[in-house]
Order: C-alpha cells, then sequence, then structure tokens
C-alpha cells in the first residue's frame, strides 16, 4: 500500500511540476494555416462552430463559419476557458488536408479569449487585440517561415525567419510598442532571424565574402548567392557555386553539409586581382578559395578541393 501511495504521490507531483514549452508567437502566427477572430456559435460533442468575425490571414471572401475540433487536454495543457456559445477568442488554426477540417494549432497557445476587447498571452500579459492583430500581420507580411521550430535542435536541422521587408522598416517597428519588442526580443533571443539579416555584406573584404558564401550554402538563398559570384563569369572549367544548389544532385547536399561548419579561414595570397584563402575545419584543409575583384569588389571565382 505504502508503495502505491509512493507512486500516486510521485505521479501527482510530476503532474504539478510539468510545464508546457512556450510556443514563441511569430512562430504560432508564421505556422498557422489560418488566424481568425470568432465567436463560439454551437458546441458539440467533440467539435465546436465559431462565426468568423474578423479574417486576419485571408483576403478573399470564405463560408463566415468553421467547426473546429476538440483538442486533447494532456499533463503539460490543458483549456484555459470553456468552450461555450457567445466565448470569442482569437484562433490559430492548422488546416487538416485530409478531412478539410480545423484544428486549434500548439493547443491553449493557440486560441486567446478575448475579454474587454483584449488577450493574455503567456510570458508577456494582457494586452489589447487590435495590438495582436496588427502585429500579428507585420509578421505575416514581412517574414518567410523557414525549417521546423520542433526539429531545429536534431543535427543538420533549423528554422529561421526570412525578412521581405526593407530593413529599416522592419526596425522601426520593433520600436512602435511593448508587444512589439517583447515579439524582437523573443525572435533575438531564440536566434531565429536570419543571418543574413545581422550580416552585413562587405565586397572590400574578401573575408566577409567567403563568409556570404557560408551562409548562401547553409540557407540555400539564391538571391544572395547572386551578389556574391563573379558578374563575368563565362563557364569556363572553373567550378560554379550555382552549380552546387541542386537539390537533385547528391554532390551538391554533400557540399552543402560540409558548408554547415564554422571555418577557420585563412588567408594564403592576396595580389591586385586575385587572392586565395584556405579554409580549415579541425586544422584540416578543407578547400580553397579564389576571389577575383571586380569594379573594386571582391566575388567568388573559383572553389578547389
Amino acid at each position: 500500500m505504502k508503495y502505491f501511495l509512493l507512486i500516486l504521490a510521485l505521479s501527482v507531483s510530476s503532474f504539478l511540476t510539468a510545464k508546457k514549452a512556450r510556443i514563441p508567437f511569430e512562430i504560432l502566427t508564421l505556422e498557422a494555416d489560418e488566424i481568425v477572430v470568432g465567436e463560439i456559435v454551437e458546441v458539440n460533442n467533440s467539435s465546436f462552430v465559431i462565426e468568423i468575425r474578423n479574417d486576419i490571414k485571408r483576403e478573399e471572401q470564405r463560408n463566415k463559419k468553421l467547426t473546429l475540433n476538440f483538442w486533447k487536454e494532456w499533463q503539460c495543457d490543458y483549456h484555459r476557458f470553456k468552450y461555450e456559445k457567445g466565448v470569442s477568442a482569437l484562433f490559430f488554426l492548422r488546416k487538416d488536408v485530409k478531412s478539410e477540417s480545423y484544428n486549434v494549432l500548439h493547443g491553449s497557445s493557440g486560441e486567446l479569449k478575448i475579454e474587454n476587447d483584449s488577450v493574455s498571452i503567456k510570458s508577456f500579459g494582457k494586452i489589447d487585440l487590435a495590438t495582436v492583430i496588427t502585429s500579428s500581420q507585420f509578421l505575416m507580411n514581412c517574414f518567410d517561415y523557414i525549417g521546423d521550430y520542433w526539429f531545429q535542435s536534431y543535427e543538420g536541422a533549423s528554422c529561421y525567419l526570412k525578412p521581405k521587408c526593407p530593413k529599416n522598416g522592419i526596425n522601426k517597428f520593433w520600436n512602435l510598442n511593448e508587444f512589439n519588442s517583447w515579439i524582437y526580443a523573443s525572435i533575438s533571443e531564440g536566434s531565429l532571424l536570419e543571418e543574413r539579416w545581422f550580416y552585413e555584406l562587405d565586397h572590400k573584404d574578401p573575408v566577409s565574402v567567403i563568409r556570404g558564401l557560408q551562409y548562401a550554402a547553409k540557407t540555400k538563398d539564391y538571391d544572395f548567392l547572386s551578389l556574391l559570384v563573379d558578374p563575368k563569369f563565362d563557364n569556363d572549367d572553373n567550378v560554379d557555386l550555382l552549380d552546387f544548389f541542386d537539390e537533385d544532385d547528391q554532390e551538391s547536399i554533400r557540399l552543402l553539409k560540409k558548408f554547415n561548419c564554422s571555418y577557420d579561414i585563412i588567408e594564403v595570397s592576396i595580389g591586385k586581382h586575385y587572392c586565395v584563402y584556405e579554409l580549415r575545419y579541425s586544422q584540416k584543409t578543407i578547400c580553397h578559395i579564389i576571389l577575383v575583384k571586380r569594379y573594386s569588389n571582391w566575388y567568388f571565382e573559383e572553389m578547389r578541393f
């Protein structure tokens, strides 16, 4: 009997101390297939119906009512409010492709009850709904979400936000209010902004160009890559870096994996029109990078293994 009570006590203790991982607001917003403000108009055994008051992630017209499935409570997460007719909430939704139905994204994180035109967000607190909607729309308009947040700790996996808007405009937005600043702090703390956002390319510095190549290889950013390759490249016998980014080519995949490392960059020689640098990892030579100077700027010319 005493062993049963001990096991029961440990189980209860485990339940009470278990915590749900915080879902960053920016990830929640960009992962969602739909974001709506809705009022519950019908509750069934395993689902409930909402009438949409504000369709945040859609511009086209659609059915004003959606059926949402109940999500199952578990040790680390539970419903923060009861599904009842007349209750309004901000819903972040994921569409089930097979059934065409909708599920609330990430449990309680994806349903924020609206009271007095405000919602409460974990780790931030109470905030007016209008600000949350404006910030959500800003994130959707100005960022692409690349990768998978839940698998970023695995080898070779990562996720990040890729900006689509001018940097100066985005920086101004962070400072508009406390909530936006909180989002930026969350993004920075999680290292979610792509490296290019913090990376200032300097074509006058060969090392800066080589670091740019590493970034391009890691993220497959074709636009950024085009800024690094010799603008007068004539497709001779040299190795064209653009050819490395063929997703169906095994050699390309191998090269991309190699460039996911942080290399030591060693200057070999530097001249008036060409320079050579060696990339080392754990004191082992990986390859040599040859840059060419065009219009007083350095560009990638050739890679030798």
